[in-house]
């Protein structure tokens, strides 16, 4: 557990982030459990999964209401904590899109339904983010879709 708020505490601050070294980024990295074990979901997110997802990262976007989202299937536990990933491009500082990146959110779940949607760490280090997506069962990103509600 202390593993887990040392890497948390670490990764949660953007300046922080940028600061840590290539080794520095693996000790978090590897320091950070595997959530989506056991039983898991495999569907699309609802239209409401998704509002509860897509709020959780837009205060971190310059222009979150610029935000579109690429879906991929839910691979969290039906109950408990998981980890979902997901693309979203949105417009920067400059007003063009940055292109689809990945991101990581903790999740929770209650009988297969996410109830919570909470955005810890850094997305700064796309190259990290992705190895923890496939680590967690989303090794095809490259997938994701753009859902309508």
């Amino acid at each position: 557990m202390l593993r887990l708020g040392i890497a948390v505490a670490l990764a949660s601050s953007s300046a922080a982030a940028q600061d840590l070294s290539e080794s520095q980024w693996a000790k978090v990295f590897e320091s950070v459990p595997v959530l989506n074990k056991g039983e898991t979901l495999d569907r699309m997110p609802s239209p409401t999964e998704r509002e509860k997802i897509s709020s959780a990262i837009k205060d971190r976007l310059k222009d979150p209401e610029s935000a579109r989202f690429k879906w991929t299937s839910l691979r969290v536990p039906r109950d408990g904590l998981g980890t979902y990933c997901f693309l979203t491009n949105a417009k920067n500082s400059f007003g063009g899109y940055t292109g689809f990146e990945a991101h990581s959110i903790t999740t929770v779940a209650r009988e297969g339904e996410i109830v919570a949607a909470i955005m810890i760490g850094s997305q700064d280090r796309q190259d990290y983010t992705v190895r923890l997506c496939a680590r967690e069962g989303y090794d095809d990103l490259h997938t994701a879709e753009e859902l309508s509600e």
